[in-house]
């Protein structure tokens, strides 16, 4: 059987609304783009290490994934908001919320995770481990949070290669898993150095 236009007229309108409450709620909850001046305050406080240009990395990413996914926000709440109908990529944004699913847009500048619950997690979680690292170096670090894993493990080899006086050849990197799937690792009994 076939909807007539006027009942899907109708589910496109409670969609839409249940979609903007989504997007409202999501809007308030996330945390803003990093600005300029938590990057000049790294760059003030430490000298560039191989470290400190790898969190200047994950910032960058991170600030474009939250410039990203707030802009689509507004958009499309300004969309539903105005009584237009939302095409393209807008459309997928409203689909993609009320399916709870990760928009394609917002998968292509972060992770590849399909479920939006874990996937704004990932991103509460990761941006948290950013804010923290830029304080102080961290002990342990939650890879999942990373946008780029393997450029701390080499960040990590190479500052251990300068502290030690040694070749990246002869550096090996262990990792050991500290924490539980989902969660930032505690720190508080882990130590730092070269055996």
């Amino acid at each position: 059987s076939q909807e007539s236009p006027q009942h899907a007229l109708l589910a496109e309108g409670w969609k839409a609304q249940v979609v903007i409450e989504i997007a409202s709620n999501m809007q308030s909850k996330l945390p803003a783009a990093w600005q300029g001046e938590a990057k000049g305050q790294l760059g003030k406080a430490t000298k560039k290490t191989p470290l400190s240009e790898v969190l200047l990395k994950e910032i960058d990413c991170m600030h474009a994934t939250l410039t990203n996914v707030h802009q689509d926000l507004i958009t499309l709440l300004q969309a539903t908001q105005d009584g237009r109908t939302p095409d393209g990529a807008c459309k997928e944004l409203l689909d993609g919320l009320f399916d709870a699913r990760t928009p394609a847009a917002w998968k292509a500048v972060s992770w590849d995770i399909p479920m939006l619950g874990e996937w704004l997690s990932l991103l509460f979680q990761s941006n948290e481990q950013l804010h923290k690292w830029n304080l102080t170096k961290p002990k342990a670090f939650w890879l999942p949070g990373l946008f780029y894993p393997s450029a701390l493990f080499l960040a990590v080899q190479q500052e251990g290669c300068v502290s030690l006086g040694a070749s990246l050849e002869q550096m090996k990197l262990q990792v050991q898993a500290v924490g539980s799937r989902g969660q930032l690792p505690n720190e508080e009994n882990l130590t730092e150095g070269a055996a």
